[in-house]
């Protein structure tokens, strides 16, 4: 192996893991054919050019993994939504907005890409009783804030009761439908029942 082969082969370091041990190999040995064909300051300069491109191309690819894009917009949504709660708590209407746009995140986004993106029977029906789980809790705790505050606030008006409620049915059907779906869906890929 040539030094100009060496340095490719510590340069292909930069993919991520998956690509690069897939494709080591390969890439070395073309870059080899490239110096054998073209000479070395041609190889380095045409391979230069693809490393800028393809590198960040493959390391955007694997931070928008299914996992990586599926857990920032859970943790978007969730930020949003508490951003939104915790105005509406301390008096700061607006926040209102964060909340709407939580939801809004959450009906657009969400949805369409863990469609997109997810592979049949990959623990659908773990990850919709779990959903149901957290927006139960969630009900539940914003529930008990909620009625801390309107006991303890003997100045409350019906926009913020109103706003209360939305709340709470949003969380408690949420948590009821996801429940229910998620006890409809078959627990494996095979359990599933093959479309006629």
């Amino acid at each position: 192996m040539t030094v100009h082969e060496r340095a490719y082969r510590s340069l292909v370091l930069l993919y991520p893991k998956g690509f690069r041990s897939h494709y080591r190999d390969d890439l070395v040995q073309h870059f080899a054919d490239l110096i054998g064909r073209d000479g070395a300051r041609r190889a380095w300069t045409r391979t230069s050019v693809d490393l800028a491109v393809t590198v960040p191309r493959y390391r955007l690819e694997t931070i928008m993994s299914t996992g990586q894009s599926t857990v920032t917009l859970t943790i978007i949504m969730i930020a949003l939504a508490v951003v939104g709660v915790m105005g509406i708590m301390t008096g700061v209407y607006p926040g209102v907005l964060f909340l709407f746009v939580a939801v809004g995140v959450a009906v657009s986004q969400r949805s369409q890409l863990a469609r997109s993106i997810r592979t049949p029977g990959s623990g659908l029906r773990r990850r919709r009783l779990r959903t149901a789980a957290i927006l139960a809790v969630t009900c539940v705790v914003t529930t008990t804030l909620m009625w801390f505050d309107l006991m303890g606030n003997e100045d409350w008006h019906g926009g913020k009761l109103m706003l209360y409620n939305a709340v709470f049915f949003a969380t408690f059907v949420g948590a009821l439908a996801y429940f229910v779906i998620g006890l409809l869906t078959p627990r494996s890929a095979s359990q599933a029942v093959p479309a006629t």
